[in-house]
């Protein structure tokens, strides 16, 4: 039951993190009417999550992983409370980067308890499992955000969307396991091996490309293809509002 559990933490997590990707962003367009805020909305959480994975990696091999999680949620929560009395663009970014840097901080340090908790034999069926209930939790949570932000205001949407991390922080509080140790390793030395591993890998990806003419053009088309994906996350809010003011937020969703 305890490993089942821990899976639907992750899976409970997820449901608040898309929901409040929906929320904040209809929020956001609503006050400022700006596509740019927008834009810099979406980009400041992804920021956020970019950056925080430099070190992240390293802070779970320092510190106990369990309670990375349970802060994470409880930061999460902190600022989905805050969101909601100041609601203005700013903050919303701000807030929206944190969010991006908890959501790296969460993901790596559960992926990190799996094999201590499934075991090595199992982590392939585990991240199964993990990948059908993230997909689920994804449909559910934009369903879900982009239906009460409409129905019933962003700011009791907002609540519930606190209260997802709320629940997911108690279960982990009540979940016990044997976690890995920690590493001796000091974060700023940690950091500055992380950050010399990606200098030299890139150099190394480079390399292979350049040798590699028809993988370079592949990855080209990969990189316009995430261009398209991007506009396409801007595009439709906009669209949302076009084909209906009062339901946009459903549509969104």
């Amino acid at each position: 039951m305890k490993k089942k559990l821990f899976l639907y933490v992750k899976a409970l997590s997820d449901f608040g993190t898309f929901m409040d990707l929906i929320v904040l962003n209809v929020v956001v367009y609503a006050a400022t009417g700006s596509a740019a805020w927008l834009a810099a909305t979406m980009a400041a959480r992804t920021l956020g999550g970019v950056l925080s994975s430099l070190f992240s990696g390293v802070v779970a091999d320092r510190f106990n992983r369990r309670k990375i999680m349970i802060a994470s949620d409880i930061i999460r929560v902190v600022i989905i409370l805050l969101l909601i009395p100041f609601p203005s663009p700013m903050m919303i970014i701000v807030g929206s980067f944190l969010i991006g840097a908890c959501n790296s901080f969460f993901m790596v340090s559960f992926s990190a308890e799996i094999p201590q908790i499934f075991g090595q034999n199992k982590i392939l069926e585990v991240n199964s499992l993990i990948a059908r209930l993230t997909s689920i939790s994804l449909v559910a949570g934009f369903i879900a955000a982009g239906i009460l932000t409409d129905w019933i205001g962003y700011e009791l949407t907002l609540l519930i969307d606190a209260g997802t991390y709320l629940l997911s922080t108690y279960v982990l509080l009540k979940l016990k396991w044997e976690t890995t140790p920690a590493r001796v390793l000091p974060i700023t030395d940690g950091m500055k091996q992380k950050i010399t591993a990606i200098g030299s890998d890139l150099k190394e990806v480079v390399k292979y490309l350049v040798n590699v003419p028809l993988l370079l053009l592949l990855n080209i088309v990969f990189l316009v293809g995430a261009f398209a994906g991007s506009s396409h996350n801007l595009g439709i809010p906009l669209l949302a509002e076009i084909i209906s003011l009062i339901n946009k937020a459903s549509i969104m969703g």
